[in-house]
């Protein structure tokens, strides 16, 4: 593998999310059945072209049948929450009838109708790959662009190791869980996870490009890391980074780690964490104040976090430097 890495209908009970508008999240949730969501104000995010979304929907009294037939041209892959039984027809052809195993994900490609009905309570994220994205991930592994529109498997649960614990981390996503450098954290598993399913699909394809990627150039790399130092207090995206410095987010994400032995996600960390060191100095300002000054969402996240790669509380450090 390429080294990167890094409403419910019908009377069904619903859990109830949170308005679509709100913009630090980063699963929405998935109103309408294998419907990609859409964040509402237009937020840096839209031009990601991958989307998490969670559909949840609780056991009905009656079975209960859902299709869907989007004009979407995303890939998608569900990765269950919760043990469940389904049945679930994909462009007229049975793909489950009965339990789910819990050690796969179901991945179904674009432009066909899909059917389900369910008699338990089904929790699922489900990872949206678009088009676009795919065949920006393709033109980098395999040295070209694809011929036609990408098809990467026939539906079905794929029991791959690795594509499993990749749809495991952006299923357990939350907005708490890496804070403001979470955009990239996102971003580096989706182009992990798009690598691995073209080296599972490479028979469709020309030979992979080398997995040894040179460092990022100084010029470039000085153009990302100033960025960073000017953005440190937002959220801070891949494709941000990526068209500062002039390449694709994949040629981007894998020359970053090269030239500074860390993934762009946990630079921003720890320069944020950096930056948070100064401010804790200033006795006028509380932690919560420093927390939410660096866009955490809550003083007990900035803690862990800190923590982590400090090694110390804030209000140790802050006493320890005093």
């Amino acid at each position: 593998m390429t080294n990167f890495l890094g409403m419910a209908r019908g009377g069904a009970q619903a859990l109830n999310f949170a308005d679509l508008a709100i913009p630090a999240k980063t699963i929405l949730p998935e109103i309408e059945w294998r419907k990609r969501p859409v964040r509402k104000g237009g937020s840096l995010d839209a031009g990601h072209r991958v989307t998490l979304a969670r559909w949840t929907v609780r056991k009905p009294v009656k079975p209960l049948e859902l299709e869907a037939n989007y004009p979407d041209d995303s890939h998608l892959i569900t990765f269950s929450l919760v043990p469940s039984s389904v049945e679930f027809f994909f462009a007229g052809k049975q793909v489950a009838n009965g339990k789910i195993p819990m050690d796969t994900v179901l991945i179904t490609g674009p432009g066909e109708p899909s059917r389900t009905v369910f008699t338990k309570t089904f929790d699922c994220v489900r990872i949206y790959l678009s088009q676009s994205f795919l065949v920006e991930c393709f033109t980098e592994i395999h040295g070209h662009p694809p011929s036609g529109p990408i098809e990467l498997f026939d539906p079905h649960f794929m029991a791959d190791p690795l594509v499993f614990q990749l749809a495991s981390l952006l299923a357990q996503v939350d907005d708490d869980d890496e804070g403001p450098a979470g955009p990239t954290f996102v971003d580096g598993l989706s182009i992990a996870l798009a690598a691995r399913l073209f080296t599972l699909n490479s028979t469709r394809g020309g030979a992979l490009v080398s997995n040894r990627s040179t460092p990022l150039p100084k010029w470039r790399l000085k153009r990302a890391v100033d960025y960073i130092e000017a953005n440190l207090t937002r959220p801070i995206y891949l494709a941000e980074l990526s068209n500062v410095a002039g390449l694709t987010r994949m040629h981007f994400a894998a020359q970053f780690r090269a030239a500074t032995g860390c993934s762009p996600h946990s630079y921003i960390l720890r320069r944020k964490v950096a930056f948070s060191q100064r401010l804790l100095l200033d006795p006028h300002l509380s932690i919560a104040d420093v927390a939410a000054m660096m866009s955490f969402s809550s003083q007990a996240h900035f803690t862990v976090v800190f923590k982590r790669v400090v090694g110390k509380t804030p209000v140790r450090w802050r006493q320890t430097a005093r």
